[in-house]
């Protein structure tokens, strides 16, 4: 009886830590653990990811965990955390259960942060009042599956909130859809704001669009911004504080606005 709870005990060890993303890592030596530089922490995350760059290494409210913000994957910036020993890589959330706060999420908007000036209003599609004073700024692709989702949820926010306009950027995903780049030519040819809109929603529907009528550089334009500012997916939707986030809510999109405006 004693073996089998021993046992199970294990297994639920193995499941705990699944679930919370933790890596085993190579160990270190405690000289190394006691203040782990960017240098020595390069050392072990570059076995999973050789072109990482280590950030920032921080303390965290937890004993023995260290924050550690990186970019990788071309650009690609995240957060995870490392123990002391460099025995652990751990992936997740951290939430301070009294405050309600995500941890993670705070310095991940931190390190992702978009100088919104750098978005230029040209080039886009607006849906919503143009004169709303709360802008927010959607990448996405005309063949994109999640794009139609949240397509669906801007037009909730702006039924409910007229003080939200949102600035379409059409960033096709050409290498995984082929077809995306010509739709979005043809789309933002058009000038005609609400002629382009119906475009965009029938290009979701899967209807046949016109072809482009311009060779206008702002689809290539567009692809370059959002690459320059770690776009890498969409929908990505960019808030007037500069925080990105990826497919949301209505509720979510109009509590976010409201949080920053605070």
């Amino acid at each position: 009886m004693g073996s089998r709870k021993i046992r199970f005990i294990a297994i639920a060890a193995c499941v705990v830590s699944l679930a919370l993303g933790i890596y085993r890592v190579p160990q270190a030596t405690s000289a190394e653990a006691a203040a782990p530089s960017k240098e020595s922490v390069r050392e072990v995350l570059k076995e999973f990811a050789p072109d990482v760059m280590i950030l920032s290494v921080e303390k965290t409210p937890i004993e023995g965990l260290w924050e550690v913000a990186v970019s990788m994957n071309g650009g690609n910036k995240s957060v995870m955390y490392l123990d002391s020993a460099k025995k652990y890589l751990v992936q997740g959330a951290i939430v301070n259960l009294a405050t309600k706060v995500n941890l993670t999420q705070e310095k991940f908007d931190e390190i992702n942060k978009v100088d919104i000036s750098k978005v230029p209003l040209q080039g886009s599609i607006i849906v919503g009042d143009p004169k709303a004073k709360n802008r927010i700024f959607v990448f996405t692709d005309p063949d994109c599956p999640y794009c139609i989702k949240f397509h669906d949820e801007i037009k909730k926010v702006i039924e409910k909130r007229k003080d939200i306009v949102f600035y379409v950027k059409l960033f096709p995903l050409s290498s995984i859809h082929p077809k995306a780049r010509e739709k979005s030519m043809a789309i933002i040819c058009e000038k005609d704001n609400d002629k382009a809109v119906k475009m965009l929603e029938d290009a979701y529907a899967k209807k046949d669009i016109p072809k482009a009528a311009c060779t206008s550089p702002a689809v290539d334009e567009t692809v370059k911004l959002g690459q320059s500012l770690g776009v890498q997916g969409t929908p990505t939707i960019i808030f007037a504080d500069g925080k990105i986030r990826h497919g949301m809510s209505a509720e979510e999109v109009m509590t976010l606005v409201d949080a920053g405006n605070r």
